[in-house]
């Protein structure tokens, strides 16, 4: 039998379902996730404000994991993007490398997912 030794690659959606745990443990500076999410049209303006209804910060991370989670793969790969760009002031010192079962890592500019076109 021969191994073969490579990294498990996971779709955005993938991503935020496995790391879902530690996201709600980490996330940090919300209103600045659920701008952008609302910039992007990720999230309506009804969302956000049921988001900044919530008192709990751990109740806030959960509503904008479940309606990105909800509207697929696009939407995780636009929270992951904007986790990437914004890591500093919403992640801290935690970064978006989870290791679960096996070795997990995700590159954002690695999916093509405009939707636009010319």
């Amino acid at each position: 039998l021969q191994q073969q030794n490579h990294v498990q690659e996971q779709s955005a959606l993938e991503y935020i379902t496995n790391g879902r745990r530690r996201l709600i443990g980490r996330l940090q500076n919300l209103p600045l996730i659920v701008e952008n999410l609302f910039q992007r049209k990720v999230l309506h303006e009804e969302e956000v404000s049921q988001i900044q209804a919530e008192v709990d910060r751990f109740d806030q991370t959960r509503k904008i994991l479940d309606w990105v989670s909800a509207r697929g793969e696009a939407a995780c790969y636009e929270l992951l993007t904007i986790l990437d760009i914004t890591k500093k002031r919403t992640l801290g010192d935690a970064d978006l490398q989870f290791r679960n079962e096996g070795t997990f890592s995700y590159t954002p500019l690695v999916l093509d997912t405009d939707v636009h076109s010319s």
